[in-house]
């Protein structure tokens, strides 16, 4: 992403390490595995709380908001 300055492929280190301390990684889509993973390991998510990431669950607005926040700074956009 030029934009935003963040680089998935160099983000990802080990494609399984960060989903370790979740204990339902099972319930990531393999499509969406690699996407969560640059997530995680930019910090723009963290997951539910220490130890589930619910990546089948309906995420709210306060939720997005705390992501884009994130992405923005990280990229520094703000």
């Amino acid at each position: 992403m030029a934009i935003t300055k963040l680089d998935a492929t160099t983000v990802i280190k080990d494609a399984n390490s960060p989903l370790k301390e979740y204990a339902d990684t099972g319930k990531i889509s393999p499509y969406a595995k690699t996407s969560i993973i640059a997530c995680i390991n930019t910090g723009v998510v963290t997951g539910k709380n220490a130890d589930t990431i619910a990546p089948k669950n309906y995420i709210t607005r306060a939720e997005v908001t705390v992501i884009i926040e994130r992405l923005l700074k990280k990229s520094y956009l703000i």
